[in-house]
């Protein structure tokens, strides 16, 4: 008896059906990437590509969970300065991470 042979009763009563009505999904193993996955990347890519002074003004705020406030009292930095050093690092993630997500 063959197995394999298209002809044969056995392939027709046992395997016809599943080489023949198996859905073509390409390759099960690679999914689509989540958007906010990608964006995380994006932005963890970012900071690793800022300098040391604006990475550890990062780190402080969003990662160790200082205030601005609290950043500004412990390194003796003007209080004016803080807020507008987190809008240009983040306008600048911002505009790299827009691109990211559009490609």
């Amino acid at each position: 008896m063959q197995i394999k042979s298209g002809s044969s009763p056995f392939f027709r009563k046992y395997r016809a059906y599943y080489t023949r009505n198996v859905p073509i999904l390409g390759n099960p193993s690679i999914e689509p990437e989540d958007p906010k996955e990608i964006m995380i990347k994006c932005i963890d890519r970012e900071i690793k590509k800022l300098g040391w002074y604006e990475a550890r003004l990062i780190q402080l705020h969003f990662f160790d969970g200082m205030s601005l406030r609290k950043i500004t009292k412990t390194y003796g930095l003007p209080k004016g300065t803080l807020p507008q050093e987190f809008q240009k690092i983040y306008d600048r993630i911002k505009e790299t991470c827009k691109n990211c997500m559009e490609e």
